[in-house]
């Protein structure tokens, strides 16, 4: 009779950790994901996508997505535009391809681009690129000196570059 009711705590013990364990996987972990290679899955917590690859011509781009900016996850990815995309007046600016293009953001997303080394920011502007049309249009950022890059927001992906030359 002891060694039924034994087994039978043993038996509840481990179903109570079973449930204690997926409980913790339905709630999840509330730390956004940080995503070094350009490429990654955000959700409803933020997250951030970076390039940090010196091989890259998109190295040192810095996306910052916060929390309530999206309703689901979604697979992000940022990369170099192809090169029929260019901003009109700078043809040597680097053209940001950020997809899935055409998301919207709920919250406004902050997109640190980095200034050329040797290169003041101070006259740096952020320009969002309509490839059909070649349209640009400036979007608001602030140059970051301590960090020599230029901070933009948007509340969508699209196409984005950087230039001083306007």
């Amino acid at each position: 009779m002891r060694s039924r009711l034994t087994y039978l705590y043993l038996f509840l013990i481990l179903l109570l950790i079973s449930v204690l364990n997926s409980c913790d996987k339905i709630i999840g972990d509330d730390t956004p994901p940080e995503y070094t290679n350009g490429k990654g899955e955000i959700g409803e917590i933020g997250g951030i996508i970076s390039v940090d690859d010196p091989s890259s011509t998109v190295n040192g781009i810095f996306i910052e997505i916060p929390e309530n900016a999206l309703s689901s996850s979604i697979i992000f990815q940022v990369s170099a535009a192809d090169e029929n995309i260019v901003l009109p007046f700078d043809s040597t600016a680097v053209v940001y391809k950020m997809e899935p293009e055409g998301t919207v953001f709920n919250v406004p997303v902050n997109i640190e681009f980095p200034i050329p080394d040797g290169v003041s920011g101070d006259n740096f502007q952020a320009w969002n690129v309509v490839p059909e049309s070649q349209e640009v249009r400036q979007i608001p950022a602030e140059y970051d000196e301590a960090k020599n890059v230029l901070i933009a927001t948007t509340t969508h992906f699209s196409y984005f570059a950087i230039s001083n030359h306007y």
